[in-house]
């Protein structure tokens, strides 16, 4: 039902990458002082929250402490977002672009 979100997957980096997004817009941070701060490039990074690219462990890292929080707290999220998508047995948040979960 809500597809497979291991590390590694296209469907984990298009949850990573809108859950990056999310958090980032929830904060009324632009993307470009996200990247900024992360050290990392613009298209880079818009390439992570658009799902086409997954950020290697030191850009993971890098990303979660720009937007105050741990990496490990990043996963979280993108689980916690899944396991409610699938609760409601709706279509994946991350296909649908359905932030408000």
């Amino acid at each position: 039902m809500g597809g497979d979100t291991r590390y590694g997957t296209a469907e984990f980096a298009a949850a990573l990458g809108h859950t990056i997004k999310v958090l980032r817009t929830d904060r009324g941070v632009e993307r470009k002082d996200l990247a900024d701060k992360a050290g990392l490039s613009y298209s880079h990074l818009a390439a992570i929250e658009a799902g086409q690219k997954q950020p290697s462990p030191q850009a993971l890292v890098a990303i979660a402490e720009a937007l105050g929080i741990r990496s490990h707290e990043l996963l979280e999220s993108v689980e916690m977002r899944r396991e409610r998508t699938e609760r409601r047995g709706g279509d994946p948040w991350w296909l649908t672009g359905d932030a408000a979960i």
